[in-house]
Order: C-alpha cells, then structure tokens, then sequence
C-alpha cells in the first residue's frame, strides 16, 4: 500500500488534473519532478534524525556493515568457483552432455569420442556439439628451448565456432584440420601466452612451436576476454584439435579416437533456440538407448544426461559447494541477526517519535506518507550499511585469496570485488531495509494520536513493541548459538588435522612433477627414466632417499579402477567396485613414511613379467579383507586380459583426497606393472628441504633438458597450501562470522534492556520510593533482559541439531558435532548475554526516586 501511495500518488494527482478543464494540464515532466522532490525531501528529514542521533545511526550502519559485508566475501567466492558464468556469447545456452561418472564423492560428466561424434551427428536439439579435454604438456615458444608446463585444452574444430569465440588474430581450426588423426599439427594461443612468450606480436601467426616435442604452427590467438572453459583456470595455455589427441598424449593403450570405452572428453552443446533442456534430454535419452543395442559391450546403462554449467560445477566440486553452502548459510544468519538489531532498534526509537508523528498525522499527513518517510530512512541506513560491507567483505576477499593450488599449471581462480559483488552487495543492503525497517515503520504510523499529543508516548501499543523486541532478541540469541556451533566445528576440524597429521611425512621431504612423454618417450624409456631419476636424486646431496608415484597424496591425479575381490559376493545389479589407484615403487612407503602394517613392499623384480600384486589401504582390507586377512587374497581387474592380482600388504590409512576425509579405499600397484606417463619424484632430505630444490632440478636438466619438470616444492610448502592456509582461512573467516553475530547479539540485547528499563523509569522510581532495594530492582531487570535468552538457547539448540544433521550432506568429513559443544558453548553464551543485560539494569537500580517520579 505505501509503495502505492509513494510512487502512484503523483501520478494520480497528474490524472486528476486532466479530468478537471479549469486546471492547467501538467505535463509528465511536472509529475516526474512532484515524485523527485518528495523523495529528496524525505532523504533531507532523513539525515536531520541521522546527525540528530549520531548513536543510534552508527550501531544501525554498523550492524548491516557486518551484516552485508560477510555475504559480499562469500559471494565473491562463490561466483569465481560456481556461480560465475563462462566467458562467451550467450552462456545459459550452453549445457554439459555426457555419461556420469562416478569419482569419489564426486560425479563428472564424460563421454568417449565415438559416442560424441553419434550425439554430434544425430541430435536435433543443439546447434553445435563441442568436446575437449585437458592436459599438462610441454610447451617451447621456440622449437629447441627447454619445454615449460603449460595446459594444453584438446578440442574438437568446431569448437570455438560453437563458443560464439572469434580469435583476435588469426583463426580459429577448420573442418578439415580436425578430420585426419595426426595430420594437422595446428595451434590456437591463449592471450596470456601470447602476450607473455610472444610479447603480443601479431606476425606471430605461422611460428613454430612446440607442444609435447612436435612441431605445431601458430594460426590464431585467442580473444583478452575469453579467459577458458574452466572455471579454475585463469587461462589455458594453448589449444590443439582432437586429431592431435593420440600424438599429445603419447600414452601406451587404446587409441582414444576409437575407442568406445575410454570416457574422457567433456562435451558441451549450445542449445537450438526454444529448445529446453527437458527436450534436450529426452532425445539423449533415446540416442543413449540405440547406442547401448548397437555396442552392447561398452554401453551397458550408459545413461547419457544434460546438465547446466551450475550443476556440473556443483557435482564436480562437491567439497567446495558443501564448503561455500555452509558459509553461505552462516552469512545469511549474521545478516539475519543484523536486520532483527536494526529493526530493534527502529522499534525502540518509536515511543521517542510517537509526539512527532503524532504531529505530523495531525496536520494532515497519511500513514502511507509517514511509512514512506520511515522506510526511506531504513533505505539510507541501509545504503550507507552496504557501503561499509563493502570493506568489510573486501577483507573477506583479501583473505580468500591466500588459497592457492599448489601446482604451477593451475591457478585458483581469482576472487574479486568486481560488478557482479557490487550489484549482490547493493541489492543485499536493500532487501535488508525492507526487512528491518517495513515492520517498524507500519507500527510506528499506528499511533495513538489523543496519547502521544498528551504524554509523548505510545502507551497503548507499548507491550506489544516489548514483546516483538524480545522475539527478535531471542532469534539473535538462537542463530548466535548456531554461528558459534560452527566456529568450533572448523577449529575442531583444523586443529584435529593438525594434531592427528595427514598420515604421511610432511617434514624433511621435496617434490618434482616429470613426464617423459612429452619428450616423446616411450613407454620402456620412460620406464628406465624414471627408474634414473630415483637412482641420480639419491646420490644429491642432502638426499637420503628417493622414490616416485602417480599420485601425490592431497593432490592426487588418481584413477579409479573396476575390480573383482575374490571371495566377496557384490550387491545385485553390481558387476564390480571402483577404489582409487596409485602407481608408486619400492621405496615410497619408506620415503612418505607410511607404515605397512602386514605383508611386504613392492621389489624392484615386481615387473611387467612378474606376478601381479598390489598393497591395498586399511580401509580396502577391512571392507574386502577383512583386515590383515586381505594379504595373499586376490581381485580381478577388469580391463585386463590376465587381470588376477595378489594383495602382498597393508598400508596404513592416511589422507589421499582432502584433510578430515574418511578412509579412502586405495589400491597401490608396482609402477613397473601399471606404467604412467607422468610420475611424481618424492625425495627424503637429511636437512633443509628447499636446499634440495635447485640441485634436484638441475639434475634433471643434465638428464634430459626436453623432459618438463613442474610443480618443484618442498612438502612444507605444499602441505601449507593444502591444510593450513586453508585451514587458516576458514577459521577466520568462520571465527569472524561467529564474532560478528556474538556481537551483534549483545548489542541487541543491551538495546532491548535499555528500551525496557527506559519505559519503566517511573515504575522503578516508585519500588526504590516504597523500599525496594537495588539488589531486588537488579533482579526484576536482569531476569526481564534474560528472558529472550530462555527462549532463544532452545531454539538455537534445535536449529545447530538440523545443522548437524544436514552439514555430512555438505562435507562428507569424519567430523561431527558433538555434544560436549554445546556444554561450553550454551553457558558461555548465557554470561554474554547476562554481561550484555547487566549494564542496563545496574543503571536502573542506581535510579534516583526524585527524578524518577517525574518522569512522563
């Protein structure tokens, strides 16, 4: 009804003035103009009661600072990772296609190549079908220079043309160039290498370089503002058709060009204007079902589903949406805490105003006026709120920012205070005003025009102001409970990871990524490669042992497997299970310092001809074991034609995916049985381990300059990286969330004390005159201030039990909340709140009777 009043009224008015034919007719313009000045009018009145109450005004700005300000960082963040659309033309048209593949907690969407290209060619709802996939290769701006790690995206040749992406310079791949495996050795380059190798030179066109030792010309470069098709990479390095697939990679096996079964491109499609995804899915559906009658031995419920960018995202990074959801949540109920203060705040200035908008009503103004009067003043505290958010979340975002991968070929992507957190930070101080401010400003027009001319006050409506305050209050107490709650979870989680360790060495230890393949090695040489590095890193200085994997626990490029235990009955319609695997030789478990706890390690004489074996993780004998009994017992690998494998030992459980994780069914193979392209050389020092760094690095260089070797660290660093800088963060973050709404919380209770103790000023002043001693009036207040305490600690136990309950479908963590928490946390947060109450109420019981008594 006031948003009527405020922006129709003129309008009407306008109107009136054309039925009447003595009345000059005003002109739109003068309706325009009618509207402004009221408006600014109100934002005048609006700054007199600011400067007039410079107490009130500060707490008000401040409270919906915290407020915004934490919603503002976490949106930053969430835009970078999920929300952030891809930087092309038209993005929402864009959806995934692709069988879902389940890895770990978390599900990607894939496709083989011969299955994309039947989708590409059969389907009626897209108007192109992409696909790609990513590699780190070894990248020479010059043919003959040392190869650095770069990104190379694989793509098919209509890829930038369904993008909507036209190179700056150059082109993007023709038809032909994506026909013939092999054939056409081609390159687009990403604006960052153009600018970083090339200095931006535009006659670059028609250069060499070259990518994984083969020679490739330079054809386009691609636009400044397409920034790839990753949301986690800022920019990928380069890009090469499929039909360079098989070169690229270099990798022994089946070719993936042909085969059926190797899942590994990711495939978009643009959507044909008035098609929905709906549509779009049903006919993937009838196209998955002819595929699985025509190739029966590949596409066995193969489903193939369309999915949104968002929720691939989300599916693909489970840990960070669970992540970003709880902190989301948490900011949500600072804001919530703030707007109940505020709107507190506003109800206690009513009794105040009652005489003035007593005065204003009786000269003629309307409740719709006197609403529209308040709520642009909500407004303003609100603006005025959102800009200081604005720091705050900025601060937010500085301390994101410390979150780094700790790989040189992928970067985090940037979280910055940019429009898109602009306009969330405006349109959340905004919604805010409505929140905290629509409420008080109706009940504040409700005045009792006969009272508040005579006393001032609105008597009437009085206890009804009390009551919603004290709801309001007990709300802040309730979602403080729950803030608190989930501070000590994350410090419980950090400081449990730190105590308890990852389960492997983190001191003492250095790390080099190399991949002999991109030297085109082959599969024996790079064998013999690798089995050189180890043998020249331990005669280094300072080295004391050395020993390569696959996988780097906490950063792990891990595979998972279909196997076959033997002797265990699987679940119906399961034909095999799928843990992780890893490739290591004999000296990893010594070199990480992870314990076997039965059986023997891998021997040096554990090669392609030898007996298959393996060592199985604590968490795979104790589900297909049991336990020690899992040594000598044996499984079937299904991609293999001789796939029986004995199990020689047990490696203690230790974190492999993510700090805090459940233990993790992992599968280690020797790396002479199960051969990888590219190995992580892991080696022991006696001392400092960054001394270690550069000898290791120049070892390498003597052994091959053409092999690229990346991600060069110590395990300090690293470990840094990926649990205490995170953990580091997130603690603040969730410490400085839980503070904000604590804090906001005692100012709310203090207000409501004071509003409490302020109206019943006569009242306290006639006990004290009777007898009453100031122990008894302390006692009256306190238990009058505590009341929405009483209240809100049950409440707040009910909603931290939801959270709990709901924070494992999050984070899949073996932490929970327990219950010794609240033990601490709901006592803490009664004195707080009994600290915040006292203030007032020792004011009250010092009150002297004279003046009491003539109060009105």
């Amino acid at each position: 009804m006031w948003v009527q009043g405020t922006v129709f009224r003129p309008c009407r008015e306008w109107a009136r003035a054309f039925q009447e034919p003595h009345v000059p007719r005003p002109g739109i313009e003068w309706a325009a103009f009618m509207f402004i000045e009221r408006i600014w009018h109100d934002i005048r009145h609006a700054w007199r009661m600011f400067v007039k109450n410079p107490g009130f005004t500060a707490i008000a700005v401040i409270s919906i600072a915290f407020g915004t300000g934490g919603n503002v960082a976490i949106f930053s963040a969430a835009d970078a990772l999920l929300l952030r659309p891809l930087p092309v033309p038209h993005p929402d048209d864009l959806i995934n296609v692709g069988s879902k593949i389940r890895i770990g907690i978390a599900t990607r969407s894939a496709a083989s190549y011969p299955d994309y290209v039947d989708i590409r060619d059969r389907n009626r709802s897209f108007d192109g079908l992409l696909a790609f996939t990513s590699r780190t290769t070894g990248f020479s701006a010059h043919p003959g220079a040392s190869p650095q790690a770069k990104v190379a995206t694989i793509v098919s040749g209509n890829f930038f043309r369904v993008l909507g992406v036209d190179p700056d310079v150059g082109r993007g791949f023709l038809p032909e160039e994506d026909a013939v495996p092999g054939r056409d050795a081609v390159t687009v380059l990403s604006y960052g290498v153009w600018q970083q190798d090339f200095a931006g030179d535009r006659s670059v066109l028609g250069r060499k370089v070259a990518i994984a030792g083969i020679d490739f010309t330079v054809v386009g470069v691609a636009p400044e503002r397409y920034t790839g098709i990753d949301a986690r990479r800022i920019q990928d390095a380069v890009y090469v058709p499929l039909a360079m697939w098989s070169r690229i990679t270099n990798v022994p096996g089946p070719d993936p060009l042909t085969a059926r079964g190797v899942r590994g491109l990711n495939v978009k499609g643009r959507l044909k204007p008035g098609v929905t995804i709906t549509e779009a899915q049903a006919e993937l559906t009838v196209i998955a079902k002819d595929l699985e009658r025509a190739y029966p031995d590949t596409n066995e419920d193969v489903a193939i589903a369309a999915q949104t960018e968002f929720g691939m995202r989300v599916e693909r990074n489970p840990l960070d949406a669970g992540a970003l959801a709880i902190l989301s949540a948490l900011s949500l109920a600072v804001l919530c805490v703030a707007c109940a203060n505020v709107a507190g705040l506003l109800s206690s200035r009513a009794p105040v105003r009652a005489r003035e908008i007593a005065l204003r009503m009786a000269i003629g103004a309307g409740r719709t006026r006197i609403v529209r009067q308040l709520v642009t003043e909500s407004l303003a505290i609100a603006l005025a709120g959102g800009l200081g958010g604005i720091g705050i979340g900025y601060a937010g975002i500085v301390l994101l920012r410390q979150i780094q991968y700790p790989t040189d070929v992928v970067a985090f992507p940037v979280i910055q205070l940019d429009q898109r957190a602009l306009i969330f930070s405006l349109a959340v101080a905004m919604a805010s005003a409505f929140v905290f401010g629509l409420g008080p400003a109706i009940q504040t027009a409700r005045v009792d025009l006969v009272n508040s001319l005579k006393t001032g006050d609105a008597v009437a409506v009085g206890r009804r102001r009390l009551t919603g305050r004290n709801a309001l209050v007990a709300l802040q107490v309730a979602l403080s409970l729950v803030l608190l709650t989930m501070t000590v979870f994350a410090l419980q989680i950090f400081r449990g990871e730190y105590e308890k360790g990852p389960g492997f060495r983190i001191t003492h230890l250095a790390k080099l990524t190399i991949d002999p393949s991109q030297a085109r090695y082959t599969q024996s040489r790079s064998l013999h490669f690798f089995e050189r590095a180890v043998d020249e890193a331990r005669r280094v200085p300072g080295v004391r042992s050395a020993a390569v994997t696959s996988s780097m626990p906490l950063f792990a490029q891990l595979e998972a497997r279909a196997i076959i235990p033997e002797g265990y009955r699987l679940p119906d319609g399961q034909s095999s299970v799928r843990p992780w695997t890893s490739s290591v030789d004999e000296s990893y478990f010594d070199t990480l310092g992870i314990p076997l706890l039965g059986g023997r390690s891998f021997r040096p004489t554990d090669g392609p001809d030898a007996p298959r074996v393996a060592i199985v993780s604590e968490a795979f004998a104790q589900h297909y074991g049991p336990g020690l009994a899992a040594v000598g017992r044996r499984f079937w690998v299904n991609d293999e034609p001789q796939g029986w494998v004995e199990v020689v030992a047990v490696a203690r459980t230790s974190n492999f995916l993510y700090p805090g994780e459940p233990p993790q069914e992992l599968v280690y193979f020797p790396f002479r049985q199960e051969p990888r392209s590219s190995m992580v050389l892991l080696a022991e020092t006696t001392g400092d381990s960054s001394a270690v760094l550069a000898p290791l690095r120049d070892m390498l260089r003597r052994m091959d300059a053409n092999v690229p070797a990346y991600d060069l660290q110590t395990i300090e660093a690293f470990y840094d990286a990926r649990l205490t800088a995170i953990g580091r963060v997130i603690t603040r973050l969730v410490g400085g969330i839980g503070l904000m709404g604590m804090t906001l919380t005692i100012v709310g209770l203090y207000g409501l004390v004071s509003y409490a103790v302020s109206r019943r000023t006569r009242e306290i002043g006639i006990r004290i005159a009777i007898g009453a001693s100031a122990g008894r009036v302390l006692g009256m207040i306190l238990r009058q201030g505590m009341t929405p305490a009483w209240f809100g600690v049950p409440a707040g136990l009910l909603l931290s039990a939801a959270t709990a309950r709901v924070l494992p479908m999050l984070a899949p963590f073996t932490y929970r909340i327990e219950p010794w928490t609240f033990l601490f946390l709901v006592p803490m947060l009664l004195v707080v709140t009994l600290f915040a109450a006292l203030v007032p109420a020792r004011r009250a019981a010092r009150v002297d009777p004279t003046v009491a008594l003539r109060c009105d």
